[in-house]
């Protein structure tokens, strides 16, 4: 297939909380932290449609469960080589 646009966007077709997403991550996490939200009512949900980028590049989603855990493992794959220095500090 051969794309008729160039920005798409990319997400969950399902909507989640912040704090839905804090606890997805902290299932993943081999050592959960408390979650606080600093500011209630900032962006309550977080959702976007995929329907162009689905049809566009036929592409088959995971859940977002699977996907944080994929991403855990890939972090995990690589702490050696990551600098965290600006994730933590900048």
């Amino acid at each position: 297939n051969t794309p008729r646009y160039h920005l798409y966007n990319a997400g969950s077709d399902n909507s989640y909380t912040l704090q839905e997403l804090a606890e997805m991550v902290n299932q993943e996490a081999k050592q959960p932290v408390p979650v606080f939200v600093a500011q209630e009512g900032m962006a309550p949900e977080y959702t976007v449609s995929c329907e162009l980028l689905k049809q566009e590049l036929n592409i088959q989603y995971k859940s977002m469960q699977q996907s944080i855990r994929e991403l855990f493992d890939w972090y995990a794959s690589r702490l050696d080589t990551i600098d965290r220095y600006p994730l933590l500090y900048q």
